[in-house]
């Protein structure tokens, strides 16, 4: 069945009214007709059975079962990503949403390479919203990361340093413990986020306010990965680590 996103303020009793993107998708991507049924979200775990009643500009759909409420699987996993250079954060975006973070801290570091100007910053964030729907229409979850504005690493770590149970921070120091080590001591934490630094690493000066902010370094294994693979990876073994068990 075909899915469609419908943002949260534009549910409407039973009548629900596409936007232009959504719209155009379902019309002239997948040839949908009158009739034609669909499953609508909302990104904040509400979903629906619905079908097309009028196609065209303004595409609007008929609910016909009863509004759902999906809880968010637990712990929010929250990820604070050195922004990668080229498409790399794309690839990030994409896979997070699949693997049910959160929220989505775009971090700007010292050795970060693609340093967005505040001009681009709402294009990106609006690039990047609509890469999440994508992967959740494709994924089948009704939940999609709320993505932030990027900011310098301190300010993306003050954000969230109050609200943190379980703070890790990827890391290439000697003193890394294990990842899966750190997560097996944990105690059921409700919120846990997750820094990734850029390609050149993070400096010694933000590894310490990592520390500061209760961040706790851990290794993803002998082999230095590649920015992308890590966030993967790290978001990887915390579902299975805190989530394996409820889902």
């Amino acid at each position: 069945m075909h899915r469609c996103f419908v943002s949260p303020n534009a549910w409407r009793n039973d009548r629900l009214v596409l936007d232009d993107e959504e719209s155009r998708h379902l019309d002239t991507v997948l040839r949908a007709g009158i009739g034609t049924a669909v499953h609508v979200f909302d990104g904040e775990g509400r979903e629906a059975d619905a079908e097309v009643t009028t196609l065209g500009r303004q595409t609007t759909l008929r609910i016909l079962t009863d509004h759902r409420l999906r809880s968010r699987p637990k712990p929010d996993v929250v990820l604070v990503q050195a922004i990668p250079k080229g498409t790399h954060m794309d690839e990030i975006v994409e896979k997070a949403t699949e693997l049910g973070v959160a929220e989505i801290r775009p971090a700007v570091t010292e050795h970060v390479v693609r340093r967005p100007g505040q001009d681009r910053a709402p294009r990106q964030v609006a690039r990047w919203h609509r890469i999440a729907i994508s992967a959740a229409k494709q994924c089948g979850t009704p939940w999609i990361p709320a993505i932030h504005s990027p900011t310098p690493l301190a300010a993306a770590l003050a954000a969230e340093q109050s609200k943190i149970e379980l703070f890790l921070v990827g890391s290439l120091e000697t003193d890394a413990r294990p990842a899966r080590e750190v997560l097996r001591a944990a105690n059921a934490p409700n919120r846990v986020a997750l820094l990734v630094g850029p390609e050149g690493d993070l400096s010694p000066a933000e590894y310490r306010l990592a520390r500061d902010a209760g961040a706790i370094p851990v290794s993803f294994g002998c082999l230095v990965l590649r920015v992308e693979t890590a966030a993967l990876y790290g978001l990887s073994v915390i579902n299975y680590e805190l989530r394996a068990a409820t889902h």
